[in-house]
Formats: structure tokens, sequence, C-alpha cells
């Protein structure tokens, strides 16, 4: 009989404690975040502040609250992506080499006296023509040409164009992925506006651009799986892709830190304050362009076939294309 009453107690502490966790876990933590994601008085309050420091959002995400689980990324490898890749720039006959790395995977090269292709032992890999400058993406941009000569300078849409007939010309399949929709123009730029305010500046025409495709999952870019081409002087400079082979979810789902989370998180960020102090001794405010939720493995590279995890992040998109990723669970800043 004592045995019988026992069990009752236990299983009715059981129950509590069922219902306890999932308050604690779902219910509470879903009207916690609704409460101060969905209030609107709270949001202008963090960029009111945000301003008080001289920094200036441009757009904000979508406040509904959002669960998201770690991603898990399998990149092809060399050896798989050796047997198409190299057949979309080169002849059949074309046979490529193989370069050892320090730590025991191969590079394999093809090249003519047109073209190199290099693909890298975790299956990465870039394509550029013979006798074209790289750009990179930390080239010197000036405000004016330095000659007068315009024949190099083409319009972003016009290098667009360019990007886009050679994808399609080369069958390279980007109808799954979403475009960036923020455009880096390097080199030498001509602006619309004669303002030193270079980050409120719009580029009319530049002899170097940058386009890039991202991977995505469940509707969320992975924003180091991409595709990207760059445009030099109105020709394709380079192509390079990092895009994933499989990917799928961890089953462990967990609420990520509200875009009021994130504000707050900017104003206690050293590093993005430095940056706008830096820009307000130059009479300027610092843009950010936007936030957006997503998955970032961190720049994880390897030389097999290994998995890689790619981590909920918030990405912070200052106007002129510097990324600063921020972890979506705790906001702490994870890069650079």
């Amino acid at each position: 009989m004592r045995w019988h009453q026992a069990k009752t107690v236990m299983l009715l502490i059981f129950l509590g404690l069922n219902l306890l966790f999932a308050y604690l876990n779902f219910w509470q933590p879903l009207q916690i975040m609704s409460a101060r994601s969905d209030d609107r008085a709270v949001l202008e309050h963090s960029l009111t502040l945000l301003a008080e420091r001289n920094i200036s959002i441009l757009e904000l995400p979508d406040p509904t609250p959002q669960r998201m689980a770690p991603l898990h990324l399998q990149r092809a490898g060399a050896a798989v992506i050796a047997q198409t890749i190299p057949d979309l720039f080169f002849s059949k006959d074309t046979q490529g080499s193989r370069l050892q790395t320090l730590s025991g995977g191969e590079i394999w090269r093809y090249n003519d006296e047109e073209q190199t292709l290099e693909i890298a032992p975790d299956g990465r890999w870039t394509y550029r023509p013979a006798m074209l400058p790289l750009v990179g993406d930390d080239a010197h941009i000036v405000s004016q040409p330095e000659s007068n000569d315009e024949s190099n300078f083409y319009t972003e849409q016009e290098a667009r164009w360019e990007a886009l007939d050679f994808l399609k010309a080369k069958n390279i399949d980007f109808s799954e992925l979403t475009p960036s929709p923020f455009t880096t123009a390097l080199g030498t730029i001509f602006y619309e506006t004669s303002s030193s305010n270079i980050h409120a500046a719009t580029p009319l025409r530049s002899d170097a651009y940058l386009f890039t495709w991202q991977q995505l999952h469940a509707g969320k870019p992975i924003f180091d799986a991409t595709l990207s081409v760059r445009v030099l002087s109105g020709r394709i400079g380079e192509v390079s892709s990092s895009l994933a082979a499989s990917l799928h979810e961890q089953s462990s789902h967990a609420w990520v830190s509200s875009v009021n989370d994130m504000l707050l998180r900017l104003l206690r960020d050293s590093y993005l304050l430095d940056l706008a102090d830096a820009a307000q001794k130059q009479e300027e405010t610092l843009m950010i362009r936007n936030l957006t939720l997503g998955y970032f493995t961190r720049f994880a590279t390897g030389d097999t076939e290994a998995e890689i995890i790619a981590h909920p992040v918030w990405r912070v998109l200052l106007a002129e294309g510097t990324p600063i990723y921020y972890d979506a669970y705790n906001t702490r800043r994870i890069y650079p």
C-alpha cells in the first residue's frame, strides 16, 4: 500500500517537473522574447542609444522570435570536384597536376595559356583567366579615378550582366543560390557625390566588382558557403566556390537572441564603438546596412571531406561591405 502511494507521489512530482521544464524552456522564453522583440518602442529606444554613439542602422530584420540549430556541412572533396568542374572550362584532354600541401592534402591544378583552375583538398575551387591582375578585398579605394580614361569603368548592372552571362555560358548552376544584397565595388570608383563621406556615397561606375551568391538553408544564408565572381574592367577576373555538397541540421534547436538583444550588444562592443569613434573624427556616421540571421562556419577549412559545423549567427554588415559576425545564441562577437 505504501509502495503504491509512493509511486503516485513520484508520478505527480515528475509531471510537475515536466510542466515546469516546458514553461521554462518554451512558454516563458517565447513570452519574454516576444515582449522584447515586438515592442517597437523598445527597438526605437535602442536605435536612439546607438545614434548617440554615432551608429545608424539602415534596415532592421523581422523581430519574430526564432529557434535554430547548427548545421553539418560537407564538401565534396577535390577528387569528386575534379570529375566535373574542369570540364566547364577546359577540353576533355586537359590533364591536371597535383601539388602536395604541408598537411598532406592535394591541390589539383589545371591550366593552359588562357586560364587556370585550382581545386583545394576540401573541394573549394578558384578559376582565373590568364594575364589579368587580381584585385583583393583590401584593395585601395579612392573617390576619383587616377586618370581621365573612362573606358575601363562600368556600372554595377553592366558588370552584373557580364558575370551572369559567364556563369550561364559555362553551365555553372546557381539557380538554388540567393544573390547577396550587397555588391562590393573594388579598385578605382566614380562616386555619386563629391562628399568625403564614403559611407553614404553610391558608386556610379567602377573598374572592379565582386558579386556573391550564397547557399541557403531554410531560407537563411550560409554566409561563407558562396559562389563569387569578380569582374575587372568589364571582363571576368575570378570565379570561386566554397559551396557545400550536403548539409543537415543538428537536433538541438534553441532560441536565438532577439533583434533588440543584438542592438544592445552593439552598444557594448568595443570593436564597433572604436569604428564609430573613428568615423566621428572624420565627421561621418558609422552606417550599418543591415542585420541578418544566418549560418557561419568561422572560416573552417580542411584537407578532407570531413563535416564542418555552421553555427547560427547574426551578421552585421557595414555600409561599405565589412561583415561582423556574432553568435546568435549569446551575441558574443566571433569575427573579427
